[in-house]
């Protein structure tokens, strides 16, 4: 199955069917908007990004040496330019959250999280470390 990313839109109809929830759709819709839009900003300017409760955005910068078989790459003859990572690091509780979920989905005979699925390699690790029987299938 393809995974697709969840959009500000797709996110605000979810807000909007909670029970604590008090606005209209395209209010809220307008604040994740503006949300992310401020985040863009901070790490386009090289601040971190904490997501409260999920973990933390950090821009890195790269640098390369040697060359690489990537035109696009070898632009400095052998130096490679400079470019901009990103790391996604996940709080304490919530990997802790995390783990816990995909453990309990494979007792109960769901082999992954959700939309998110193992594939045919890490099937086959799981088969063979015995956390999944043989006969098990995505």
């Amino acid at each position: 199955m393809a995974q697709t990313g969840l959009s500000a839109n797709q996110m605000a109809g979810r807000i909007l069917h909670r029970e604590d929830n008090i606005y209209k759709k395209d209010i809220i819709y307008d604040v994740l908007k503006m949300y992310m839009d401020e985040c863009r900003k901070a790490l386009l300017n090289g601040e971190r990004v904490t997501l409260t409760k999920l973990g933390t955005i950090t821009p890195q910068l790269r640098t390369h040496i040697g060359s690489y078989n990537l035109p696009t790459c070898n632009r400095c003859e052998d130096n490679p330019p400079p470019d901009v990572g990103v790391k996604l690091s996940r709080s304490t509780e919530f990997r802790k959250q995390l783990n816990e979920k995909l453990l309990k989905n494979i007792e109960n005979g769901e082999i992954g999280l959700g939309n998110l699925s193992f594939d045919e390699r890490q099937l086959t690790i799981l088969r063979n470390s015995g956390f999944i029987p043989d006969e098990t299938e995505e």
